[in-house]
């Protein structure tokens, strides 16, 4: 679906809840109210390249000199990144005092629950463990970045210290968009009083050959 067609679709779908006038017993729409809405939305969701029907991609390249940039500092390095069909893999080493400790880290992406704005990871470790905090930055940053990118911010804020919005519960991290706080004011814009990402948010992420994938669509109507 062209992001077109879900922007007709979300733009009828909010109109028809907005309040109506009863004329005779007949409920009509205020024509005016959804043009306006519907020419502030359409501008609005113009700069989401993750709602084509395909998605965006970010390439393995461009996720590893991310990850290198935000995280290589002293006692962290981030050796590699691979991306397949079947999961992706960072290869790092951590230096503490003159030990060097190498961390293999696996990672794939299971199904999204936007209605709780939630990216989820499912992880397994295959040498030496790394600590809640690091890792959670390390994946946290590739769904939050995969997130930006889809819907046109490109500005991933540095992570630091520990997060509410990252949790680790046995091999699952689950990452809350709605609780980053570089994202809080534009998952809460509002166009006429209505959220955008109450209707559109994130379908699908997904490791691909060499990138990843980040599929927004229309959601279903909140109750």
């Amino acid at each position: 679906m062209s992001y077109l067609r879900v922007l007709a679709t979300a733009a009828l779908a909010l109109t028809l809840t907005a309040p109506a006038q009863a004329e005779g017993g007949t409920v009509t729409i205020e024509k005016d109210r959804f043009i306006d809405f519907y020419l502030v939305l359409k501008d609005h969701l113009s700069r989401m390249p993750g709602l084509r029907g395909d998605g965006v991609t970010l390439s393995r390249a461009y996720l590893l000199d991310k990850l290198r940039e935000r995280f290589n500092k002293e006692g962290v390095e981030v050796r590699d990144l691979r991306l397949t069909p079947e999961k992706g893999t960072i290869e790092l080493v951590t230096t503490k005092g003159p030990v060097d400790a190498r961390h293999t880290v696996d990672f794939t992406f299971l199904p999204v629950d936007w209605a709780q704005r939630t990216i989820r990871l499912r992880f397994q470790q295959r040498s030496e463990p790394l600590n809640d905090t690091l890792l959670g930055q390390l994946l946290g940053s590739i769904a939050i970045g995969a997130f930006e990118t889809a819907t046109g911010r490109n500005s991933v804020k540095q992570l630091t210290e520990k997060h509410p919005y990252l949790t680790v519960d046995g091999d699952v991290l689950s990452v809350r968009m709605d609780q980053v706080p570089s994202l809080i004011p534009y998952l809460n814009t509002q166009i006429m009083g209505y959220k955008p990402f109450d209707y559109v948010g994130v379908k699908r992420v997904a490791t691909e050959q060499d990138q990843l994938r980040i599929v927004l669509a229309l959601q279903k109507k909140p109750s």
